[in-house]
């Protein structure tokens, strides 16, 4: 995925009053993490998929 394509993805996500994972420091110039969902169903899904608040691992 390049990161326009994730920049994409964020702004439809947020625009549709969804939870994203905050954007790493070094503005995507390195892989990261990428989860996004409902507020609803957010935590449970970053709970079970183990992703820690580091925006870069």
């Amino acid at each position: 995925m390049n990161a326009w394509d994730c920049m994409a993805g964020y702004c439809l996500v947020r625009e549709a009053g969804g939870t994203v994972l905050p954007l790493p420091s070094n503005g995507l110039k390195e892989p990261a993490r990428v989860l996004a969902a409902t507020p609803g169903s957010f935590a449970e899904l970053k709970r079970i998929s183990a992703i820690t608040d580091d925006p870069g691992c």
